[in-house]
């Protein structure tokens, strides 16, 4: 067995042949069995499909901490405790706070898969749950354009989408806007449709018009970034949310904010206080 090999059986030939293969090699060898499940090439989506084989034959343990943490997240969505405990206890260092490595792993080795089901399924449940961890957490633009990505497709498709938007909403302040924004020029009118409603804005009839949309909002987004707050709507609750919201007494003063917790970076100025007071008051006083 090479490293690789798991993952190629399942990209050619699917998941009853990869659960068959497994069980080949774990009748072999249980150290060969152990060895293929910790294959630093094993996507979460093979490991996921292949969990409860490695339970059944007692060589979870052999799974590698960032795998672990993935069927972790899997037993939590799909509310089976006895199993999320089960890893839990070997994840103390991994559950102290959300683990980079590991979620980036779920998230660009499982994106472009839909779960075993048709329609939502408790893989989908993981891998929108690991959206949400990591971008609340992290600020990395290629991730977050890539659990974009797996939102209009997944809409595309006319799959659920409601947990992985909020997911992708975490990732509060201008770079989330940014990555939905780029969907406004898509070729396919339903991501136009899509990035328009996500933001909030109205659906432009022809391509040119699109195209004129994404500079103004990008222009507008360069200007206000910084004063842009998360505002906890979400489709759960409203069909049309306002996931994000300028704020404009940070506008009016001209100081940046935390997109989470509204508030400035650094205590204001007695000058920008008093600023603030006239702003409320109707005043119109400048800093």
């Amino acid at each position: 067995m090479t490293a690789g090999y798991l993952e190629r059986v399942w990209r050619s030939q699917g998941a009853a042949a990869l659960r068959a293969a497994y069980r080949t090699i774990a009748r072999r060898s249980r150290d060969e069995a152990a060895r293929a499940l910790a294959d630093a090439e094993n996507s979460f989506s093979v490991i996921y499909i292949l969990a409860t084989e490695a339970e059944r034959v007692g060589l979870e343990n052999a799974l590698p901490p960032r795998a672990k943490y993935g069927i972790w997240l899997a037993a939590t969505k799909a509310g089976d405790s006895t199993r999320a405990a089960r890893y839990a206890a070997q994840l103390t260092t991994e559950l102290a706070e959300p683990p980079y490595d590991a979620l980036v792993w779920i998230i660009h080795t499982g994106a472009d898969w839909d779960g075993p089901r048709a329609g939502r399924d408790d893989y989908d449940a993981a891998l929108d749950l690991a959206a949400a961890y990591f971008a609340a957490n992290f600020d990395d633009e290629v991730t977050l354009a890539l659990i974009a990505k797996l939102v209009f497709r997944r809409n595309r498709k006319g799959l659920f989408i409601h947990d992985l938007v909020w997911g992708l909403f975490q990732g509060a302040g201008a770079p989330v806007l940014a990555v939905v924004a780029r969907y406004i020029v898509s070729d396919d009118r339903a991501d136009s449709e899509l990035a328009c409603k996500l933001l909030g804005l109205e659906m432009p009839a022809t391509a040119a018009e699109r195209v004129k949309l994404y500079a103004k909002f990008t222009e507008w987004l360069g200007e206000n970034g910084q004063y842009i707050y998360l505002t906890g709507e979400h489709f759960n609750a409203t069909s049309k949310p306002q996931h994000h919201a300028r704020d404009e007494e940070a506008r009016y003063i001209g100081r940046k904010i935390h997109p989470r917790t509204r508030t400035p970076e650094s205590p204001l100025t007695d000058a920008e206080r008093a600023a603030l007071e006239a702003f409320r008051a109707g005043e119109g006083c400048e800093v």
